[in-house]
C-alpha cells in the first residue's frame, strides 16, 4: 500500500507544480503588458524577431533560387553538347 500511496502523492505533487507554473507565466505576461514600456519593449522584440524571420526566409529563398539556376544550366550546358554531337 505505500508504494500506490506515493505513486497517488507524486500524481497530485505533478499537477500542483504544474497550475504553480501556469500561474507564474501568466503573472508574468500580465506583468509585461501592464506597463506601456514593458509593452512597448516586448513588442520591438516582437517585431525584430520578425524580422530576422523573414530576412531568414528571404534568404533561403535566394540560395534555392541560385541552385535550381546553376542545376538548369549545368543541363543545359549537356543538352547544348549532346545536340552538338548528334549535328
Amino acid at each position: 500500500m505505500d508504494a500506490f500511496g506515493r505513486q497517488a502523492q507524486r500524481a497530485m505533487l505533478i499537477q500542483i507544480g504544474a497550475a504553480a507554473t501556469l500561474r507564474d507565466a501568466i503573472v508574468k505576461q500580465t506583468q509585461t503588458y501592464t506597463s506601456v514600456d514593458r509593452a512597448t519593449r516586448q513588442l520591438k522584440r516582437f517585431e525584430r524577431r520578425g524580422e530576422r524571420i523573414w530576412r531568414r526566409g528571404e534568404q533561403t529563398v535566394r540560395r534555392r533560387r541560385r541552385e535550381v539556376e546553376h542545376t538548369t544550366n549545368g543541363w543545359r550546358a549537356d543538352a547544348e553538347s549532346a545536340v552538338k554531337r548528334v549535328a
